[in-house]
């Protein structure tokens, strides 16, 4: 019997944290072949609670692992401050012997890092003389000369034995490994979507029944375009359309500087730099906090998308498609950014509909669209839901799991 041992680097609830998920419960469910330990921050405990509410052994990390900075949503300039700590941390190995203490006391055959920001991990992990892969989630960076990007390929490329792709594109431009490189698309449980009465569901969930309701799961973030669903709902002048906003605990009211943390917050919000309260002025100058059903974090987000009419996913750069996949799951029609990244799992007018990035008034027609037009509507969720069914469906996840480890 294997051990596989997880380094997974946020305590937080989000798209690697599901995909995590998954991937520990389909190794557990092979429980003649292989065991599992997850090694995940404390702060704040979402993941490890959860993790361990499905018993899952977790070992609890006392500070967060360090992280590469460099993928779409995270680029900062190269020689800024920002930047610089981070490399700083890096090569000062900062945090390394807390996670080798945990790795000697474990035991494990494979240790596996479940994002490429934890890259540089992989040399220090072979040292050991233990099988090291990486579950490769983000989208690379186009830096200012591109030597960060290059260098995180050189670690996948001589620093583990295996990398785990969730697109071909991703493992197109990662480029020739030394080890095994295989794809693994993300996968959705398909038990948890099935049909539910949607009129009662959105009773029980505190969405309003009659209205065309949005599905945005993103939160206050930026990179997700927050804002960008927000322009186009401002734009589109029907009261019956309205949006379910995940994964942000709304008071609905303007963000003051008391509400800021800290000094460093404080400033960002005293100089207009504070994403949440911008966003949340914008919603109060266009006069939407009736138009929107704030909800905080959740573990479950496919009630919402079931007890919604459409998704919408309007990141302003590339970013994981697995609201794709759950859209497809619910049978409910998306719309999405356009981006070459995410192409292979897009298709305009077949199984989603996509705009321009931060193109609010063309994802605002598109909502109209969908609104009117049921033939279409029909069309897309349908030909998603066959796609999301081939490739995406979580009970082929241990099998293809099995055959990654078995080849490493």
């Amino acid at each position: 019997m294997k051990k596989v041992f997880i380094i997974h680097h946020s305590g937080n609830i989000g798209g690697a944290g599901v995909s995590l998920f998954h991937i520990v419960n389909s190794i557990k469910s092979m429980r003649e072949k292989y065991t599992v330990e997850v090694y995940c921050p404390s702060s704040p405990p979402s993941i490890c609670d959860w993790l361990e509410a499905n018993n899952i052994k977790v070992i609890k990390a006392q500070s967060t692992p360090i992280l590469f900075n460099h993928y779409n949503g995270c680029n900062k300039f190269v020689l800024g401050r920002f930047s610089l700590k981070n490399i700083k941390d890096i090569a000062a190995k900062k945090g390394w012997q807390e996670i080798k203490n945990a790795i000697e006391i474990s035991k494990p055959d494979i240790v596996a890092v479940n994002s490429m920001t934890l890259c540089w991990m992989g040399s220090l992990i072979k040292e050991m003389g233990i099988k090291v892969i990486c579950f490769h989630r983000e989208t690379y960076a186009k830096g200012l000369f591109g030597v960060r990007s290059e260098y995180i390929k050189k670690c996948l490329k001589r620093n583990f034995d295996g990398v785990c792709f969730i697109s071909n594109h991703d493992s197109e431009v990662s480029g020739e490994l030394s080890g095994i490189g295989e794809v693994i698309t993300d996968k959705v449980d398909l038990d948890l979507y099935k049909f539910k009465d949607k009129k009662e569901l959105r009773g029980k969930l505190g969405i309003n029944i009659k209205s065309f309701n949005i599905a945005y799961v993103g939160g206050i973030s930026k990179l997700k375009g927050a804002h960008v669903i927000i322009k186009a709902l401002a734009n589109i002048k029907n009261d019956n359309i309205r949006v379910v906003f995940l994964q942000y605990n709304s008071q609905k009211r303007l963000k003051t500087i008391k509400d800021c943390k800290n000094l460093y917050h404080k400033i960002k919000f005293a100089i207009g730099f504070d994403y949440e309260a911008n966003l949340l002025k914008l919603i109060d100058r266009h006069n939407l906090w009736h138009r929107i059903d704030f909800f905080p974090p959740v573990t479950n987000p496919e009630k919402y998308i079931l007890a919604s009419d459409i998704v919408v996913f309007p990141s302003i750069k590339p970013h994981q498609a697995r609201p794709i996949y759950e859209a497809g799951a619910a049978r409910k029609p998306i719309i999405i950014t356009n981006f070459n990244q995410t192409s292979e799992f897009t298709k305009d007018g077949f199984n989603c509909l996509t705009f321009s990035k931060e193109n609010y008034i063309e994802l605002s027609k598109k909502i109209n669209i969908l609104n009117k037009n049921k033939d279409l509507y029909n069309r897309l969720l349908q030909n998603n839901y066959k796609q999301t069914i081939k490739n995406h469906n979580l009970l082929n996840l241990p099998m293809e799991l099995d055959e990654f480890f078995t080849k490493i």
